[in-house]
């Protein structure tokens, strides 16, 4: 199976568009900072600087201007539209071919064949939280807090258990690095104008932990957020007794888990990987367990809904809920 992998798309749809129909893979994956806005207010319930603040092109997808040729996929990073993804966070169709999983463990079958993809949205730090909750509806006014729109991109403790301890996905999706993946490279090669890539404390404790979980040694490990593109294959140790003590070390000489660093979509951050799929007797389309999502070609955009019950707020597409109190 032919996979293209594409690092932050920041909104750059015509850009993905293009390199599917170049590459003409049979999956593409998109690492997160999606951001899918709809209308100018979209840009409000996204953690965005004034001067990067752009429609982007996502808009388009569902227009028909731009269409994708092939199934995808794709996470969420720390930019993101929050009223558009909140509800996704157990995964579900965008539009036509444009799958979200949020986080999960999910299999997707394309014409017979299956890959099984382990995935992590948003990033993390510590203190490490326990799952997302809000004290307060950010989405009934056009007052948002700063501080609830990044709360909703983080990724938590609960994310993880729908992912099975000891499981061997073929892909394992995060948008910030694992925590002190750092040391793949040598220092001076991750030392950059920008900051200092080298850091062990750079990256995430949730990420790190999903990994430290895997024990597929021909899975691809595959993230972005740090705009740094690199690959390379680590050993991974035995399990850490604390998050904070996680440790890796590198191997050119075996075959290991491969890690691939991507960077933004806009500055040439894709890459085509080939991977060796496994037959399947399911429908095509996505899966999480025994749940069908559907075939991607049947997916289409649908707006969230607001629902009060006794007093407590929750964000509704389909069956995916987020409680908001």
């Amino acid at each position: 199976m032919k996979i293209l992998l594409f690092g932050c798309v920041h909104g750059r749809f015509d850009i993905v568009c293009q390199k599917i129909d170049e590459y003409k893979p049979d999956l593409a994956v998109l690492l997160g900072d999606l951001q899918t806005f709809i209308e100018e207010g979209d840009m409000d319930a996204c953690n965005l600087k004034a001067k990067y603040r752009d429609m982007g092109h996502f808009r388009e997808l569902l227009t028909g201007k731009l269409s994708l040729s092939c199934p995808t996929v794709c996470i969420g990073g720390n930019h993101e539209n929050v009223k558009h993804l909140a509800a996704f966070r157990n995964g579900g169709y965008l539009c036509a071919n444009l799958f979200y999983l949020g986080s999960g463990m999910y299999t997707v079958v394309i014409n017979g064949r299956q890959i099984d993809i382990a995935a992590i949205s948003g990033i993390s730090h510590f203190p490490i939280i326990d799952s997302v909750r809000l004290s307060q509806h950010p989405f009934l006014s056009n007052d948002f807090q700063q501080r609830d729109i990044q709360f909703l991109t983080r990724a938590c403790k609960s994310d993880l258990n729908s992912i099975p301890v000891l499981s061997t996905p073929t892909l394992v999706l995060s948008h910030d690095w694992p925590l002190g993946v750092s040391r793949l490279l040598p220092k001076s090669k991750l030392v950059t104008k920008q900051s200092n890539l080298a850091d062990p404390r750079i990256g995430g404790p949730v990420s790190a932990l999903l990994l430290k979980q895997i024990r597929n040694q021909n899975c691809v490990y595959c993230c972005s957020h740090m705009h740094f593109q690199t690959e390379n294959f680590i050993t991974v140790q035995n399990e850490p007794t604390n998050v904070a003590e996680v440790d890796w070390t590198f191997s050119k000489e075996q075959k290991r888990i491969k890690f691939i660093a991507l960077n933004k979509v806009e500055h040439a951050g894709y890459q085509e990987i080939t991977y060796f799929d496994s037959k399947s007797n399911k429908q095509n389309g996505v899966w999480a367990g025994e749940k069908y999502f559907g075939d991607f070609c049947d997916g289409q955009y649908r707006e969230n809904e607001l629902v009060n019950a006794n007093g407590v707020w929750i964000l509704v597409n389909g069956e995916n809920k987020v409680v908001l109190e």
